[in-house]
């Protein structure tokens, strides 16, 4: 079955004028998990210290500590759920670039149908609802003992910096069972 569905914002990766394109490569190369955030600090530093959008944040070294801080948490998170998600031999894509005065991250894995099909259920309310509600029935339900595909992540980069997500969930060109996910963080340039 095709799939081919769009939650929340996005942007065409072709649009996005990226300034850092990582691509690694999980099934030949397992990435750790303490990778992750080095990773994302490594990506987070290398966009601001080259991008227009270091210009737009001035010579404040205490705003630059924590616009590169909230890059690197959101890159994070959304690198670990790539990793946590994937399958197959597909490399996973990530890109940080600047459209509509914003900081987008755009990240590709591959995904189980079945992964895909049970995404929109969890996500739709994340972008839709009240984040604060949602990140306080949240951690309520993990201190119950509930942390199953907590969201805890996608709320407190809604919460705490003002991110716009979205989702776009694709059937691969090979239309084998697996689905390309698209997740777009979209972060307000100070």
């Amino acid at each position: 079955m095709k799939m081919d569905i769009t939650i929340g914002s996005r942007v065409e990766p072709e649009r996005l004028s990226a300034h850092v394109a990582l691509q690694l490569h999980p099934a030949r190369f397992p990435v750790p998990w303490e990778q992750c955030g080095a990773t994302a600090n490594f990506a987070a530093s290398w966009f601001l210290d080259s991008s227009a959008a270091a210009q737009r944040l001035g010579d404040d070294p205490i705003l630059h500590s924590q616009w590169r801080g909230s890059v690197s948490y959101v890159f994070n998170e959304l690198l670990e759920n790539a990793l946590k998600f994937h399958v197959g031999d597909d490399p996973i894509d990530l890109l940080l670039g600047v459209e509509e005065e914003q900081l987008v991250i755009l990240v590709r894995n591959t995904a189980t149908s079945e992964q895909a099909a049970a995404l929109p259920p969890r996500v739709e309310p994340i972008v839709h609802g009240d984040p604060t509600e949602l990140l306080i029935a949240r951690v309520e339900a993990n201190v119950d003992g509930d942390a199953s595909s907590s969201g805890l992540g996608f709320l407190t980069m809604r919460t705490d910096y003002d991110v716009t997500l979205g989702w776009r969930l694709q059937t691969t060109p090979a239309d084998d069972g697996r689905v390309w996910g698209w997740t777009s963080a979209w972060l307000p340039i100070a």
